[in-house]
């Protein structure tokens, strides 16, 4: 492995065990027609009772907001018990405000872009939203990971969709990533990694900015969003009576039947795009309800 790919797998903050406990996924992907898009289909784990862990979920992404919300340098600064108690405090009262309702999608997408790609968060955005109205620019973050065998820079500018309608939530998604490439974000966000840089580490550091800067000698970096689309489904409160592994079977098969629609609905939201250069890792994910989520991830702070 090279250098730069150590190195980012060194910065990787979220729990693996924590994703393990609390999601799962099909072991079906869909590439999207016409486009470089890997759609990956995951669920709620159930527990014992067959209730699927959206709280277990919320208070998961609730343990790691210190990590999602500030630097190396500002965490590493704190040293006693009371200074990191007030960085989680900063960081539960940011989330709190309730006009940042949807902080718990983007929270959620950084967790699976770490725990499943592998794609460390590289700058943290959440302190820069000072002003809410800034809110509607942008990625929902920056995460990067270096892809060995095209020894290329992976930059994933995230977009979290969370509503009630699964079509809603793609038709949302599709709308701001095409908003982004029309006024040239890209440009604005790989310049934000020179700037807010999250981590500590000067030498990986030195070596991201190389791959990023267009100007640069080094191979170039290659652009990727990253989408959670996160929707309500009844699949859940459909279970059958009995035992644990008969009641998860059921609830994949019902998500199995549910596929082509997924699938078709993929295709003809993300398919439109005029550039056919973008590429896309997707993540789609039924709750119960996504309020019911939100409300979770609020009291779990």
């Amino acid at each position: 492995m090279s250098f730069i790919s150590l190195s980012l797998t060194e910065l990787l903050q979220a729990s693996t065990e924590r994703y393990d406990a609390c999601l799962d996924a099909l072991e079906e992907t869909h590439t999207v027609a016409g486009l470089q898009a890997t759609a990956r289909f995951h669920h709620l784990r159930l527990d014992g009772n067959g209730v699927p862990k959206f709280r277990e979920l919320a208070e998961c992404l609730a343990d790691h907001i210190t990590f999602y919300c500030c630097t190396a340098q500002k965490r590493s600064g704190a040293k006693t018990e009371d200074e990191l108690m007030l960085l989680r405090r900063e960081a539960r009262d940011f989330f709190r405000d309730e006009r940042r309702s949807g902080e718990a999608g983007e929270m959620l997408l950084y967790f699976l872009l770490e725990a499943v790609l592998g794609a460390p968060q590289m700058v943290t955005k959440i302190a820069l939203k000072t002003n809410p109205e800034l809110e509607t620019f942008g990625s929902d973050g920056i995460h990067m990971k270096w892809h060995e065998e095209h020894g290329m820079l992976d930059v994933y500018f995230g977009e979290a969709k969370l509503y009630a309608d699964i079509g809603s939530a793609m038709t949302k998604a599709a709308e701001s990533i095409e908003s982004f490439h029309e006024n040239d974000m890209d440009r604005f966000e790989l310049r934000m990694v020179t700037s807010h840089y999250k981590h500590a580490d000067n030498a990986t550091k030195y070596a991201v900015l190389r791959y990023v800067d267009r100007a640069s000698s080094a191979v170039n970096c290659r652009i990727n969003h990253a989408c959670l689309l996160g929707y309500n489904w009844d699949a859940y409160g459909r279970l059958p009576e009995g035992d644990l592994d008969g009641m998860i079977a059921a609830f994949q098969d019902h998500y199995r039947t549910d596929l082509p629609r997924l699938h078709q609905l993929l295709d003809s939201r993300f398919s439109r795009f005029a550039s056919k250069r973008l590429r896309f890792e997707i993540f789609v994910l039924p709750f119960t309800s996504v309020d019911e989520f939100r409300t979770a991830f609020l009291a779990a702070l």
